[in-house]
């Protein structure tokens, strides 16, 4: 549950971080501006013609990152309506939501057909919920271990 609340803040404030490049740019502060989209470049291509804008500027990233990343934040939000048990889903979830992506990123990629920023939106949103529910049992598993672990350790300490 606590790993359920670290993961919501922290995509809320990177969720939210996307919108500072074209704000900045839009207070005329270039250089931050310039700064904030640097930091994403490492995330993510910034094709303007892929992007959503915000006060005549491209978000920080693309609109698949935007999907992404507002499906995690949304998937980390309502995790225990998504996944009220709490148990690793099966990998064929995963797989699931990752082939729209796949498949709208390869064939636009190999030139079959132009996506739209909607569609990458969507495609990018489906993984972004479905991925908490791999990401947070499993934080909590592996938590709960380390937690099991530095117990034994103190038993064992006090033992001797």
């Amino acid at each position: 549950m606590k790993s359920q609340l670290f993961y919501s803040a922290f995509f809320l404030f990177v969720f939210l971080l996307i919108f500072l490049p074209p704000y900045l740019a839009s207070i005329n502060n270039y250089i931050l501006s310039e700064i904030a989209y640097g930091v994403f470049s490492r995330l993510c291509h910034q094709l303007s013609e892929r992007s959503f804008t915000l006060w005549d500027s491209k978000l920080g990233v693309c609109a698949r990152c935007v999907g992404i990343y507002f499906g995690l934040l949304f998937g980390c939000v309502f995790y225990r309506l998504i996944n009220p048990k709490g148990a690793i889903p099966t990998r064929w979830i995963l797989l699931a939501s990752v082939a729209p992506l796949f498949f709208d990123g390869v064939t636009q990629f190999i030139g079959l057909r132009e996506s739209t920023n909607l569609l990458r939106f969507i495609t990018g949103f489906l993984f972004g919920v479905v991925f908490p529910t791999y990401l947070i049992p499993a934080t909590d598993a592996a938590l709960a271990n380390y937690m099991h672990c530095q117990n034994l350790g103190r038993t064992r300490k006090g033992r001797k």
